[in-house]
């Protein structure tokens, strides 16, 4: 069942934007398979999504309507649809170290209303909600941290156990950097950031971090986290 649509009449809260926007891959099959930044198994999502690139900008979104949650056979079928990662790293949102398993919950699967030409990792919003005036320009920036996520950082850098001994060197939300900003409805707006993090043991993930931004208020963050596998 789809989620209520929002109107430009409502007054979404910042929870409201953070569900109406979805994460992830378009594929030249013309399915679109996609994360969010709410991390509810049970979560319910939009019918129809409008997406553009995440990475690279295009002249205009590509609607979607959804399918189903998709079963383990349809991630299996994509991953292996996938174009080598090592030469198109800007379309690869779901790629994995040497095919393994997408292992990242809850995801939804679309139909795109027309083909695609080629896979792409895209951003994308509810059809009907105002999502407007998408910008890469601050593309590469730091993304800046907030008082109490500085000191969220500080308390949360603790050394490893004596008999751990790391193989990689973690890396957290200071690494963040921006993708895209735009403009979302009840004059509020979203940042889109990301970082990769092999923690301790070389188990990589890439964080992609929402920021839902209201006027003389620190910004509100939600996290997608995209298992890559261990290196």
């Amino acid at each position: 069942m789809a989620a209520a649509a929002l109107t430009l009449h409502a007054q979404p809260s910042e929870d409201d934007i953070a569900r109406a926007i979805v994460i992830g891959q378009v594929y030249a099959s013309g399915e679109i398979l996609v994360a969010g930044f709410i991390d509810d198994q049970s979560r319910r999502w939009p019918s129809r999504v409008n997406i553009t690139g995440l990475f690279e900008p295009r002249a205009e979104s590509i609607g979607g309507d959804f399918l189903h949650a998709p079963s383990n056979e349809d991630l299996s079928r994509l991953n292996a649809a996938d174009p080598d990662p090592d030469r198109e790293p800007q379309r690869q949102l779901f790629s994995t170290i040497d095919r393994m398993d997408i292992v990242d919950r809850p995801l939804a699967l679309y139909k795109a209303h027309f083909p695609n030409p080629v896979t792409l990792a895209v951003i994308g919003w509810e059809a009907g909600f105002a999502v407007e005036d998408v910008s890469y320009q601050q593309r590469g920036q730091p993304r800046p941290l907030t008082s109490a996520e500085r000191a969220e950082l500080k308390k949360d850098r603790v050394p490893p156990p004596k008999d751990v001994e790391c193989t990689t060197v973690p890396r957290d939300l200071e690494a963040a950097e921006i993708l895209l900003t735009a403009r979302a409805p009840g004059n509020r707006a979203i940042r889109v950031s990301s970082y990769e993090n092999p923690g301790c043991l070389g188990h990589l993930a890439t964080i992609y971090v929402l920021d839902v931004i209201t006027p003389r208020r620190e910004p509100r963050r939600y996290l997608f986290s995209h298992y890559t596998g261990l290196l």
